[in-house]
């Protein structure tokens, strides 16, 4: 539901259950890359309007571990790390106290925040719904290709799975797009600096509804650490990205490659073309 890159660190917040017949809404909140010291997930919810903060009781939301009390807010603690460097907290949401959202933030003692970007970490209930059929998509894809890698990430509303496989020295990659609007897909391999290395445009196909499908096959030569995305709406020159930061997928470490540094350039990224030269390309 949401996937966001720190740097060298990454939230993740997947839904594990929505319960849409009462009881409770699930989530886990997953952390990685941020060591093993003392953080904390700073939380509150919404019961107005979804962007509210105000701190809940435990019969409307509580997590694993148990929260404390803090001036304004809820603190939960991570735990320490996992075999994969991650840490998780589980938010569970009660659906009959009518709560909107949800906003959180990390810190770590004594005063470092960590945002996503420069906005509060924010779950919107209403979304939750109206995402799960996308979310069964994303789970019957996964379990026909069990040995995929997955990510999911969400942007202004746009949701985004990304699927990746090796096929052979190759890897295919599947992307799964939730979105109202017809969507065009800009990626390109990175390495560990996420510089594009080179730029391809993929229009994706409607599936039916709201779902829209796209499949990339990067041949050997053309694979590196990372695969970099952006969604871009024509219809009025957007560009739908991480948190103001271009997407970027780790692919599967058994395929991708170290490939030779090169001096340094400018990092490369892919805002809106020149009208001039927009009007030269029927393509873009």
């Amino acid at each position: 539901m949401i996937s966001a890159s720190l740097g060298k660190h990454s939230v993740n917040v997947d839904v594990v259950s929505d319960s849409d017949d009462g009881g409770w809404m699930v989530f886990d909140i997953t952390a990685t890359g941020f060591g093993s010291g003392d953080m904390f997930l700073h939380w509150g919810v919404g019961k107005q309007h979804a962007e509210e903060w105000i701190v809940p009781v435990e019969i409307q939301a509580r997590t694993t571990p148990t929260a404390n009390r803090v001036p304004g807010a809820l603190q939960t603690p991570f735990p320490p790390p996992d075999g994969q460097n991650g840490r998780k907290v589980r938010l569970e949401i009660n659906v009959d106290a009518g709560l909107k959202g949800c906003q959180f933030v990390l810190h770590k003692k004594p005063n470092e925040w960590l945002k996503n970007g420069s906005r509060n970490f924010f779950l919107d209930f209403s979304k939750v719904a109206d995402s799960r059929g996308f979310r069964e998509l994303v789970t019957e894809a996964t379990k026909a290709n069990p040995a995929a890698k997955v990510s999911c990430y969400s942007s202004s509303g746009v949701e985004v799975a990304v699927l990746a496989a090796s096929e052979g020295e190759c890897c295919n990659v599947q992307a799964i797009v939730r979105s109202e609007r017809d969507l065009v897909l800009q990626y390109g391999p990175a390495g560990d600096d996420r510089r594009w290395t080179s730029s391809t445009r993929l229009s994706l196909q409607n599936s039916g509804g709201d779902i829209y499908k796209g499949e990339i096959k990067i041949e050997a030569q053309n694979l590196n650490k990372y695969l970099m995305f952006v969604l871009h709406d024509p219809s009025v020159n957007q560009w739908l990205k991480d948190a103001g930061r271009d997407f970027s997928f780790e692919l599967p470490r058994d395929i991708c490659k170290t490939v030779t540094a090169k001096p340094p350039e400018p990092a490369q990224t892919f805002d809106p073309a020149p009208r001039l030269q927009r009007r030269a390309s029927k393509l873009f």
